[in-house]
C-alpha cells in the first residue's frame, strides 16, 4: 500500500514538473520568500561584540562576513561592526542606533537598510563608494547638511527618506521642494523613495502661481430673482404677443361674417 501511495505521489510531481518545466522537487520555496518574512533564529537583547558576529554570521573570522541581518535587535550600540571590513549586505532595521560611525570603514557594502532608528546624520557613509541602495526611512534628518556624504557616494542609485505610506519619514521630508533639493544634493540617485527621478510630482506651487482673484460679488437679491425677471419677460411678451393675434383673427372673422351678409341679401333679392 505504502509503495502504491509512492508510485501515485511520484506520479503527480512528475504532471506538475512537466506542467512548470521543472523538477518540483528540486524547488527552494526560501529562494521566493522575503526575506524580512523569516523570523530571526536568535535575539541579541542590544548586545553585539566580535563573538556575536561568529556566531550568528557562522564565519571564524569577521573579515569573510559579507552578509548580515540585525534587524529588530534593540541595538544601541554597533561598534562591533568595524571589524566587518567587507561587508557588502547589512539589515540594521528597527532597532534604536543613532550613530553610523562604527560602519564607516565598510567600504564594499552595497546595501544597507537603516529603516525606523534614531540617527541624525548619514555623513559617515561618504567613504561608502559602492553603495547602491539605501533604505533610511523613519529617522532623524532634519536637512541637507545631514545628508552630507552621500554626494561622495558615486554609485548611489536608490535612496529611501519615506515611505510611501508616510508611516515612516524623515523631518526633512516635509521641506519645500524636498524632492528637487535631494536630487541636487546626490547627483548619481536615480531614484527617491521608490519614484524615479525623471517623474515630477506636482506639489500645487504652479496652481499658487497662476491663481486669479475670484469676483463674488453678491447681489442682495435671491439667486432665482434674475431668472423670474426673464421668466416674467417671457410671459409678459407671450401675453402681448396673444392679444394681437385674438384681434387681428376677430377682424378676421368680421370680415367675413360681412361678406355672408351681403350674400345673403343678394341671395333674398332673387327669390322675390
Amino acid at each position: 500500500m505504502a509503495k502504491r501511495n509512492s508510485r501515485v505521489d511520484q506520479k503527480k510531481d512528475n504532471i506538475q514538473s512537466r506542467l512548470l518545466g521543472t523538477n518540483v522537487n528540486e524547488i527552494n520555496i526560501e529562494k521566493f520568500r522575503d526575506p524580512e518574512e523569516k523570523k530571526s533564529k536568535y535575539n541579541l537583547h542590544g548586545k553585539l561584540n566580535e563573538k556575536l558576529l561568529k556566531t550568528i554570521s557562522n564565519k571564524f573570522t569577521t573579515d569573510v562576513i559579507f552578509n548580515l541581518n540585525l534587524m529588530n535587535q534593540e541595538l544601541t550600540n554597533i561598534q562591533a561592526l568595524e571589524l566587518c571590513t567587507h561587508l557588502v549586505n547589512l539589515n540594521l532595521k528597527g532597532n534604536n542606533i543613532s550613530d553610523l560611525q562604527p560602519i564607516s570603514n565598510c567600504v564594499d557594502i552595497v546595501y544597507l537598510d537603516i529603516m525606523d532608528n534614531n540617527i541624525i546624520s548619514l555623513e559617515p557613509l561618504k567613504k561608502c563608494e559602492k553603495l547602491v541602495s539605501l533604505h533610511a526611512e523613519g529617522n532623524k534628518i532634519t536637512s541637507t547638511k545631514s545628508l552630507q556624504g552621500l554626494d561622495n557616494c558615486k554609485n548611489l542609485r536608490t535612496l529611501y527618506l519615506k515611505t510611501l505610506s508616510g508611516e515612516y519619514q524623515n523631518p526633512i521630508c516635509e521641506a519645500f521642494n524636498y524632492r528637487d533639493t535631494i536630487f541636487q544634493v546626490v547627483p548619481a540617485l536615480q531614484r527617491l523613495d521608490g519614484i524615479p527621478k525623471k517623474v515630477q510630482l506636482d506639489n500645487g506651487e504652479g496652481l499658487i502661481k497662476e491663481q486669479k482673484p475670484l469676483d463674488l460679488q453678491l447681489s442682495n437679491q435671491p439667486w432665482f430673482s434674475s431668472n423670474m425677471d426673464k421668466f416674467n419677460e417671457k410671459n409678459q411678451n407671450s401675453k402681448i404677443n396673444g392679444e394681437e393675434q385674438l384681434k387681428s383673427d376677430l377682424k378676421d372673422c368680421k370680415s367675413k361674417i360681412s361678406q355672408l351678409e351681403a350674400k345673403l341679401r343678394a341671395v333674398m333679392v332673387d327669390l322675390k
